[in-house]
């Protein structure tokens, strides 16, 4: 075989190599394909907004294999639940109410944490509470409106005017300008900063065993599970993960709050402490004993209900137990 034949066949095998191995590298560089999965949250629930973004930030939606989308409400998170646009929601206790609805199978599925900071703030001390005659809340019906009712009900305080769609920072604005009488706030900065101008704060864990036992809880729809059960594993191990690294982590923690909140570092480290405490009692377990004193304010008697429905049915654990398990967690 002429040498000029050899010479063209062997640069031939040799570019079909270095072809084969760009392709074999370039298989091994390639990711797996994620599966999609989704969650909403309140835009106003600091706490939940906190976590949420938090795996976002340190990757762990990908780590444990998703592509997930994440959806941020201003209120009425059950929306994009019942129409089918998320597999998960975080979201305040008082969802249990549509449990009781005919047409949905909700699904309590785990907690972020136990409670909430929450503090009452007033212009009036506490044996002067009937000069109460409008109250600051975030929303008409909203778990912030429940918990203040329920506080004024233990003092034989109803009718009150509600001023709704506040803000912390409007709340706080409001009290000081005298335009309202009280109001529900959960953050520990501005509190501090009423207090020292004046006002009475009341801390809402010392009202009612169940008061505070509210957001952030994870729910979802029957259906979702019967669909997606292995993505919403995942996006729970990966929300419980979250929780698990604010607590190691806090430098990685308080950046995330600074940017959530609009807040400096200072500010952020200050906030975080509060976060943590609450995380460090690793509420993970949906338990109906620490609801059932909230059960009569949360269960509306508008709408048509179920006569003989219990709630044995609501809870599904199996997924936050799971994610405890594979990460370990002894609490």
């Amino acid at each position: 075989m002429p040498k000029k034949v050899i010479i063209i066949i062997l640069s031939i095998l040799m570019i079909c190599g270095a072809v084969f191995v760009f392709r074999k590298r370039s298989s091994l560089n390639v990711e797996p394909k994620k599966d999609f999965a989704s969650i909403a949250y309140n835009e106003s629930d600091l706490m939940s907004r906190f976590v949420v973004r938090f795996a976002e930030r340190e990757g762990l939606f990908e780590k444990n294999g998703l592509d997930v989308e994440i959806i941020s409400k201003e209120n009425f998170v059950y929306v994009p639940l019942f129409s089918d646009e998320v597999d998960l929601v975080i979201g305040p206790t008082s969802l249990i109410d549509f449990y009781f609805s005919p047409s949905v199978e909700m699904r309590w599925i785990g907690n972020l944490a136990s409670r909430y900071n929450g503090y009452l703030v007033s212009r009036e001390e506490y044996g002067s509470v009937s000069n109460i005659k409008r109250v600051g809340v975030s929303r008409e019906r909203s778990i912030d409106t429940l918990k203040v009712e329920m506080v004024l009900k233990s003092m034989g305080v109803e009718g009150v005017e509600k001023i709704s769609e506040l803000s912390n920072d409007s709340k706080s604005r409001l009290l000081k300008e005298g335009k309202i009488d009280m109001a529900l706030i959960d953050r520990p900065d501005i509190v501090e900063d009423l207090l020292n101008s004046g006002f009475y704060i009341w801390d809402i864990k010392d009202f009612h065993g169940g008061i505070n036992y509210q957001a952030p809880h994870l729910f979802t729809i029957q259906k979702n599970i019967e669909k997606k059960e292995d993505e919403i594993a995942r996006l729970v191990k990966s929300l419980v993960e979250a929780v698990e690294l604010t607590i190691e982590d806090r430098d990685a923690a308080v950046k995330v709050l600074s940017r959530e909140m609009g807040v400096d570092i200072e500010q952020a480290d200050n906030l975080y402490q509060d976060y943590r405490e609450i995380f460090l009692e690793r509420d993970y377990i949906p338990s109906l004993d620490k609801i059932r004193p909230t059960l009569p304010f949360i269960i509306s008697s508008d709408g048509p209900r179920v006569a003989d429905r219990d709630l044995t049915d609501l809870i599904v654990s199996v997924f936050i137990k799971k994610a405890i398990n594979q990460l370990g967690i002894s609490k």
